[in-house]
Parts: structure tokens; C-alpha cells; sequence
């Protein structure tokens, strides 16, 4: 959707080979679209034109499934996939392969690469963390304190304006930790569990507010207390099921 030129372009099936779009990431110009079980596609805005993402001949970019697409301070693009983490350079053109033969990298689908304020990067997988260590510029899952939750399934991970990193688990509470990871634990949340089983995004406000979007409900968390507030249709929700990383914020919250 153009709002200048008044342009609107649907691209679906069979044009892709997937309906279902797990990831968008806007890189060098281009629009990199991720699916579940269709591959990679890049979309340039300029012509309109859907092309596959293909450096190399790979089963994970044309039928694999790509679930992030994040763009790190070095200009590269991380790509989180059924089969590991892929490192890109638009300039090298053949992207870097991370997985459990060649990292510490756990086994299975990555859901998740945040870069945090230091730039480390904390890559979600189906079993557990790792960490992409930038001074080495490698991937090692050997480096947690005693007690952190380095085997847990997580969705997302966020960062908030005081530096605290929360993750989103597949299922069972919210977990949040410092940058150091020297204090971390579950984020307290006191109110009536119906309200949630499975949360889906989480956003801080201009106020310092946090925003959780669940599975059957929105809460914000007061900054100065732990009170939640609940919204759900009599707050004016059309619908009250959220997706994964669906809460944004504008200039005015």
C-alpha cells in the first residue's frame, strides 16, 4: 500500500508459495518477506516486482520456513529458519549458515535474534538461548548464569528504556533480566490468570508502561507498581486474540 501514489498490489498464492507471511524486514531498499513452508522472497517497491532470495540453490529459502528477519548495526541481515540462522552481507551475496554442526547453537527453529543495546545478540530457539558474541563473532549457549532459563522456548525478546530484556515463552510467565544477566527472575504480573495463557508481544509506552499482548486479552502494567490493567472488548477491542510481535507504537505513546 502506497498512500502517496494511491497504489495497492496483492501479492498471494500462487505468485507466493505460501499464504501464511511470518516475517517482513525492510533492507538496502528492499522489502525481505518471510513465510512459513514457501521460503524467502525480496519485493522491490520501486517496480513491484516479487523475486525468490536466491544466492545459493537452498531448500530452506524456497520451501523452508523463515521465521525473522533482523537487521544488525554492522548493516548485515540475521535470518532466523527452519534449519539455523543465516548471517547475509547484500555485499558478499552468500550467506553465513549458523547451526549445531558448526555453533553451540541449539537444535531446531529459531523464532527469534534480537540485537540488544550492546549490541549481543540473543537468538530463541525450539530448545533454549544462545548468544551471538560479537568480539569473538560466534554463537555460544555456555555462557548463562546458574538459574537462567537457557533451555526455555521463547518467542521474542524486547528492550525496554532501563536496559531490562523480557522474554516471551511459549507458554508460563514472563521472563526479564539485565543486560549483565547479574539479576534476572519471572516478571511479576498479579491479576486474574484467565486473563492469559500465552503471551504474544510486549511494547513500552512513552510512560514507561508495558504493554503485553496475550493470547485472549491486552494488559498494560503501570510503571511505578505492578498493577495490570485489562482491556478486552468492553475496552474496545474488536478482537481480543493477538499475534506474535503485533503491538506497535507510534510518536504520540
Amino acid at each position: 500500500i502506497n498512500e502517496e501514489t494511491g497504489i495497492i498490489r496483492v501479492f498471494k498464492m500462487p505468485e507466493l508459495r505460501s499464504d501464511l507471511i511470518l516475517s517482513i524486514s525492510f533492507y538496502h531498499q528492499k522489502y525481505y518477506i518471510g513465510t512459513y513452508g514457501g521460503g524467502l522472497y525480496i519485493l522491490d517497491p520501486k517496480t513491484l516486482i516479487l523475486s525468490d532470495f536466491a544466492p545459493e540453490s537452498s531448500f530452506t529459502f524456497q520451501k523452508g520456513h523463515i521465521f525473522c528477519l533482523t537487521p544488525d548495526i554492522r548493516g548485515d541481515l540475521w535470518i532466523g529458519t527452519s534449519e539455523g540462522v543465516y548471517r547475509y552481507s547484500e555485499n558478499s551475496g552468500k550467506p553465513c549458515l549458523y547451526n549445531s554442526t558448526n555453533s553451540q547453537m541449539p537444535e531446531g527453529n529459531v523464532y527469534d535474534i534480537f540485537f540488544d543495546s550492546t549490541h549481543k545478540g540473543w537468538i530463541c530457539t525450539d530448545r533454549g538461548l544462545c548468544i551471538y558474541d560479537v568480539s569473538s563473532e560466534s554463537i555460544k549457549s555456555n555462557i548463562f548464569p546458574v538459574g537462567f532459563p537457557v533451555r526455555e522456548k521463547f518467542r521474542m525478546v524486547y528492550e525496554d528504556s532501563g536496559n531490562n530484556l523480557y522474554f516471551l515463552p511459549d507458554k508460563g510467565d514472563v521472563f526479564i533480566t539485565d543486560l549483565s544477566m547479574s539479576s534476572f527472575g519471572n516478571f511479576p504480573l498479579k491479576f486474574d490468570m484467565k486473563y492469559s495463557n500465552a503471551y504474544k508481544s510486549v511494547i513500552e509506552d512513552n510512560y514507561g508502561n508495558i504493554w503485553l499482548g496475550c493470547y485472549n486479552s491486552l494488559l498494560r502494567t503501570a510503571s511505578t507498581c505492578n498493577r495490570v490493567s485489562v482491556f478486552g472488548f468492553n475496552g474496545g477491542l474488536p478482537a481480543q486474540s493477538f499475534m506474535n510481535n503485533a503491538l506497535e507504537k507510534d510518536e504520540t505513546v
